[in-house]
């Protein structure tokens, strides 16, 4: 007999004062069973308390009050046993062994047909209908109870997708992946309620809201007297139907019917499925409905594996009168719900869905060529494949979930590199794209990394930035010019004392050494004075690409190492805070202030940083909701806004999104351009492109 009352596969307290009976089930063999349900009914039969055995056959059942109950055991494939009376005083607890003697219920002699048994004669039944019906109740209870103990962590792949009314075209698809304690999935209405209103409800603004019947419900009593049940016919002969409908006298309130399917052999739940009925006509559209599957565990709890929830979405279509006025018809199909990939209990895995194979293809992130014989693994697991002639590998068994994948290479293991990224796995339907780097790639960037870069602005004697001035270091044949916001950069500067001139016709020029630092960006604002105004010229400049970023902005997209945001995504949240579409970004990390402030923060914090790279808040900051963080570089335009060591918080939510072209992100130094490559740009760096006129 019975279980945890309050957490699964653990030991459980007592509440203060409260009385109780603690014991353990065993089968007549003297060996303990697991994921029994036990139940204490007082004299009225309604349940009192319940719980769930461990997997040492233990359980604690807590009574809400003193007072006179039979104990009774639910054990799926087997037909309730009940106690003898046990008194309970105030405060008091019992111990007591309980040895299973249930007799089986047989599922798989049962015969399809038979008339249907219908509302509180079902509870007084004989009926096969009515004893099928009662291991689906177990196993419902088991279910609940696991839910509602909150000892269990569990990794869920939750979906919502709005498929066109012909169901052939995804319209809309939001995928993610959360890892957090075990809780039933919906909220679902009390069964008196549901009895009352129906499982489809309109409220007085016109809003509809779907209901399905939750664990509660399908339990009751309740769910008893509303529905007919009636054995069903599987495409198979391994499992047995029990179908329930609404009894006649519902048919003025929206229900459900539908059928709960067993394993003939073991007599287990395996899923359960609805449909809504007596809707209105425009709402009966699109089949919608419910499904639900459920898995035993290895203690012997039991878990909803995956559900889901079907809904019609109608929309108003304004006709001609002649052809009948305004018309109601199905605008698209809402579908949500949940796969469960693994269940723990603290270091155990309970429960892991089915592994299925990860496919992809490893590509130079330069030449976009396959690269043969990568060494390709997820992080934490042993299992290595390598790419084929075409680049492609495929990995079995794989559990859905958020990895992180490693990939080696000759190229990369020359330089003792390592491609690493993580990937959220959802299916098979598409392939995981995976761009490295070469060894020559690797062997520039750390180059560059020991030179220095020179940036800064070009102003006139009023302050204004002035577009098309030449920069250069003429002892080094380096050059860059001015774009009309007075911005130039210039990357691959060897460490030392070089002469910079910069010169624009009609202005005075500028001459004079500058120093500089290893690995640093040296920033500088550069003054000319006017002399002479010129006629007007004609420029012949490179435009910008669609949605007006530049072009370097492509040629960084195309190498796939960092994370690109396009005008078309800042489209879809106009009028919104720039934080809003930043959080959908991976790798990145955001901490939110007081009022609308929000700054970017490196999601990973590499040893070789130490506390230098950690910007530590003054008080003042601190009460606006700063806190010590690598915070990230911003530039705007290709002018770096935080400079500093540490890199200073800048409020990203300072830039409206309608200005905005483009966004590129990078989590860390080794995927960033050579011209935003410095000392300080490992904590992540943020590229703002802001729109321009062609």
């Amino acid at each position: 007999m019975a279980a945890v009352g309050a957490a699964v596969g653990a030991a459980v307290a007592a509440p203060l004062a409260a009385q109780s009976v603690r014991g353990v089930v065993v089968d007549p063999g003297g060996m303990p069973v697991p994921g029994v349900v036990v139940q204490a009914v007082d004299s009225s039969d309604a349940i009192a308390g319940r719980a769930l055995t461990n997997e040492r056959g233990e359980f604690l059942l807590v009574a809400g009050k003193p007072g006179t109950y039979i104990v009774r055991t639910l054990r799926i494939g087997y037909r309730p046993v009940a106690s003898a009376p046990i008194t309970l005083a105030a405060g008091e607890e019992r111990s007591q062994r309980f040895e299973l003697s249930g007799i089986p219920v047989t599922l798989s002699s049962v015969t399809i047909g038979g008339a249907s048994v219908c509302g509180r004669n079902l509870r007084d039944s004989t009926q096969a209908a009515f004893a099928a019906w009662e291991q689906v109740r177990t196993a419902l209870a088991a279910t609940q109870i696991t839910a509602g103990a909150r000892n269990l962590t569990v990794t869920t792949i939750t979906y919502e997708r709005a498929l066109h009314p012909s169901e052939r075209v995804v319209l809309h698809d939001d995928i993610t992946i959360r890892t957090e304690l075990a809780r039933q999935p919906w909220l679902e209405l009390t069964p008196d309620l549901l009895h009352r209103d129906g499982y489809v409800v309109e409220d007085a603004m016109g809003s509809v809201s779907y209901h399905a019947p939750g664990l509660e419900m399908l339990g009751s009593n309740t769910f008893l007297e509303d529905h007919c049940l009636s054995v069903d016919r599987a495409s198979d002969s391994l499992r047995l139907g029990v179908a329930f409908e609404p009894v006649a006298d519902r048919k003025g309130t929206t229900e459900v019917r539908g059928t709960a399917w067993l394993d003939r052999e073991s007599s287990e739940l395996r899923t359960l499925e609805f449909r809504y009925v007596n809707l209105p006509p425009e709402r009966a559209q699109g089949n919608s409905g419910g499904r639900m599957a459920f898995a035993r565990m290895s203690n012997g709890a039991w878990v909803i594996a995956s559900w889901n929830l079907r809904m019609p979405v109608l929309e108003q279509v304004a006709r001609e009168a002649k052809m009948g006025g305004t018309m109601i018809r199905l605008g698209e199909i809402r579908l949500v719900g949940a796969e469960l990939t693994v269940v723990r209990s603290g270091a155990d895995t309970l429960w892991a869905r089915s592994g299925i194979t990860m496919a992809g293809v490893v590509t130079d992130s330069m030449t976009s060529k396959p690269v043969a014989g990568a060494a390709v693994k997820l992080a934490g697991l042993p299992r290595t494949v390598t790419t084929d002639a075409r680049g492609r590998f495929a990995m079995p068994d794989v559990i859905p979930g958020e990895y992180t994948l490693e990939v080696r290479t000759v190229s990369l293991d020359s330089v003792r590199a390592v491609h690493q990224s993580p990937i959220a796995f959802i299916d098979t339907t598409i392939d995981v794209q995976v761009k490295v780097l070469s060894a020559a790639v690797i062997r520039r960037a750390l180059a560059a990394r020991q030179a220095a870069a020179f940036a800064g602005i070009v102003t006139d004697s009023a302050g204004a930035p002035l577009a098309d001035v030449d920069v250069t270091l003429p002892e080094l044949s380096r050059s860059a010019r001015t774009g009309r916001d007075g911005a130039f950069r210039i990357n691959d500067v060897p460490a030392g004392v070089h002469r910079v001139v910069a010169r624009r016709p009609g202005l005075g020029a500028f001459d004079g050494p500058v120093s500089f630092l290893a690995g640093h960006v040296v920033q500088r604002r550069i003054e000319l004075a006017r002399v002479t105004e010129l006629g007007a010229v004609t420029v012949t400049a490179e435009a910008p690409v669609a949605g007006g970023a530049p072009a370097s902005f492509e040629e960084h997209r195309r190498t796939g190492l960092g994370q690109f945001v396009t005008r078309d995504l800042l489209e879809r949240f106009e009028g919104g805070q720039l934080a809003t579409i930043l959080a959908r970004t991976p790798g990145l990390g955001l901490v939110s202030g007081r009022g609308q402030a929000a700054w970017l923060v490196s999601t990973r914090n590499p040893p070789h940083l130490g506390g230098n790279a950690m910007y530590m808040p003054e008080p003042f900051e601190k009460m606006q909701g700063m806190v010590p963080a690598c915070y990230a570089q911003v530039y705007l335009d290709r002018v770096l806004l935080n400079p500093g060591v540490p890199t200073e918080p800048f409020n990203v939510n300072s830039i409206s999104p309608d200005r905005i072209a483009a966004i590129e992100y990078y989590p860390g130094a080794s995927s960033l351009p050579a011209e935003y490559s410095n000392l300080n740009s490992a904590c992540g760096v943020m590229v703002i492109h802001t729109r321009r006129n062609p």
